[in-house]
């Protein structure tokens, strides 16, 4: 039962730091130009 909570807890923050990884990239590439705004908030298939 623990090492299932845990197993959760660690998938949940890989999710996380996937997504803030890509927020982080978003930026970067909105900065430099290379992706418009109406890009950026389209969803991504």
């Amino acid at each position: 039962m623990l090492s299932e909570n845990l197993e959760n807890l660690v998938q949940k923050e890989r999710q996380e730091g996937r997504q803030e990884e890509r927020r982080e990239a978003e930026q970067r590439a909105l900065e430099s130009g290379s992706l418009s705004e109406a890009q950026l908030y389209q969803p991504t298939l």
